[in-house]
């Protein structure tokens, strides 16, 4: 039944009489008088007392449960449409998303925040700790829409790649640590030097190193990548971190300095998952659109 029925219905309540109900739905009186014996034809039994010279009007029982009902629909249809309507312009709510852990400490500070700055009165609903599997299988279950994490998959055949961009390393140091001539360096370089390596993102280098039979020390192995830059910042050492170029610019500390490593295999990706076949909310694609053009 069209809820503008239930709605007049409710005005007649209000207002206490079909003639005043009218004029606030700009009806004429007989026609609101025809839409209620309508009304009781249709739920089968009468809602309202008529007769005996009633001018204020008076529920039945059922008219009583009706009304209770009606209510609880039309606001039900309000608050739906007041929240389809904020969904739609994506300005609130709540963004559910994961990011790998060796990730968070730069995304929530380059891209969550500024993010947050533009659209106040979004709220955050977070996952960034545990393995790469676990925020996955999460993306899979529904409970977060999307996340942003590193290459390869565990479950490739049940998630979507939204953006798929390389990363290359980088070898970070305190300034004054190598000559300033030095640009580059490459990974028998490195070698030479004590090594800081994010246990988050070190594998695809440690692969490498064993491949190419190089020998290495690493002097400390923490798990954060922004952890092993703190060493590299303070310590006789070189920390070797895969970096965006929007990240490397986001990076800005005289203390610290960076060249990269030259090698064509020595690479990975940073992704972007969401559910198999799923569609994101306007939330979720405004804020994907925000991160991708920054």
């Amino acid at each position: 039944m069209d809820l503008g029925i239930y709605r007049n219905f409710l005005t007649i309540v209000r207002y206490g009489t079909i003639t005043e109900a009218a004029k606030q739905n700009h009806l004429a009186s007989s026609a609101l008088v025809h839409q209620l014996a309508n009304l009781e034809n249709y739920v089968g039994t009468q809602l309202i007392l008529r007769g005996n010279g009633k001018r204020q009007i008076e529920l039945t029982d059922a008219g009583k449960q009706f009304y209770k009902t009606a209510l609880l629909l039309c606001q039900t249809e309000d608050e739906l449409l007041a929240d389809l309507r904020a969904y739609e312009k994506a300005d609130k709510g709540t963004l559910k998303l994961g990011i790998s852990v060796a990730r968070a400490s730069f995304f929530i500070k380059n891209s969550l925040i500024p993010f947050s700055k533009l659209y106040p009165s979004i709220e955050y609903d977070l996952i960034d700790a545990g393995p790469t599997s676990h925020i996955e299988r999460s993306v899979i279950d529904g409970k977060i829409e999307f996340a942003v994490i590193n290459s390869p998959l565990t479950y490739p055949r049940e998630l979507d790649v939204i953006d798929r961009r390389q990363e290359n390393y980088y070898a970070f140091f305190k300034t004054g640590y190598l000559p300033e001539k030095k640009k580059t360096l490459t990974l028998a370089e490195i070698c030479k030097y004590p090594l800081y390596l994010a246990k988050g993102n070190s594998n695809v280098l440690l692969t490498m190193l064993a491949e190419r039979n190089l020998s290495y020390r690493i002097k400390a192995h923490p798990f954060l990548r922004n952890h092993a830059l703190i060493w590299a910042q303070e310590g006789d050492g070189i920390a070797i971190i895969p970096q965006g170029e929007n990240d490397l610019k986001n990076l800005s500390d005289e203390n610290l300095r960076w060249l990269p490593v030259v090698d064509c295999d020595l690479y990975t990706e940073k992704i972007i998952v969401k559910g198999k076949g799923r569609t994101l909310s306007p939330l979720a694609k405004k804020f994907i659109d925000f991160y991708l053009s920054h």
